[in-house]
């Protein structure tokens, strides 16, 4: 699992938070939830992994409120089973600035953490 982008933090309300997920393994992955600096969210419901997942991709659509990342408004995915009518309850904020690279962690339904790094752009 691998961020791939973390677009449109200059240029609005809304960024774009980009994840290319490979499952190789046997077994099916459940992502629970992700943190982004200070920000953490869990999802509603699991979203699903299937084994043998190659190229996989999911979007979270980031709501920018007073200068930082707050909550989640969307999600988009291709090639992996997203929950129908998932949301997000997420708690702190993160400052969003153009430029910045941000840290942060997938988390799987099993507690397995899956970190990253990615740079916020325009």
């Amino acid at each position: 699992m691998q961020a791939v982008g973390l677009t449109g933090v200059g240029s609005g309300s809304i960024a774009m938070l980009t994840f290319l997920i490979s499952n190789p393994s046997s077994s099916g992955i459940g992502i629970n939830g992700f943190t982004l600096g200070s920000l953490s969210c869990v999802f509603s419901s699991p979203v699903q992994v299937l084994a043998g997942t190659q190229g996989g991709q999911l979007k979270i659509a980031l709501i920018i409120s007073n200068g930082a990342f707050s909550e989640v408004s969307a999600f988009i995915s291709s090639g992996i089973v997203m929950p129908s009518g998932i949301t997000a309850s997420c708690s702190g904020a993160q400052a969003a600035q153009v430029g910045i690279q941000y840290s942060g962690y997938i988390i799987t339904v099993s507690g397995q953490t899956y970190p990253f790094t990615v740079t916020a752009s325009s």
